[in-house]
């Protein structure tokens, strides 16, 4: 895979599904195959545009699970980030409604048992 973000641009305004996994291609997301081939750019593309980080392979690997494998810590942390900051959001949303001041505190293992769905 080439590190081509403005392939998966032209996709992704053409409506195509960056959440898409390939049965012929070990049922991977393109989330997936970014990171095996160690494509920051598109990495970084997709997590920005949303991409659900927590598909699994065929073999039951996440996108984290895969840059683990691949020796990647640096996507791994940018998926673990990426998630902080998405749960972040919504426990910031969660404690602005009414009636929410009896929400409890989230479990510090929170945001490790997302990534092992």
């Amino acid at each position: 895979m080439t590190d081509n973000v403005q392939l998966l641009k032209q996709l992704d305004a053409s409506g195509a599904d960056l959440n898409a996994q390939y049965p012929d291609r070990f049922n991977w997301t393109p989330l997936i195959t970014a990171i095996y081939f160690q494509n920051t750019n598109a990495i970084a593309y997709l997590l920005n545009r949303g991409v659900d980080v927590r598909k699994r392979d065929a073999s039951g690997k996440t996108a984290l699970m895969m840059a683990i494998t691949c020796d990647d810590t640096n996507t791994a942390t940018l998926l673990f980030r990426n998630r902080l900051r998405r749960s972040e959001k919504g426990r910031l949303a969660d404690h602005t409604q009414p009636n929410s001041s009896s929400a409890e505190e989230p479990s510090k293992s929170e945001p490790l048992e997302y990534f092992s769905r």
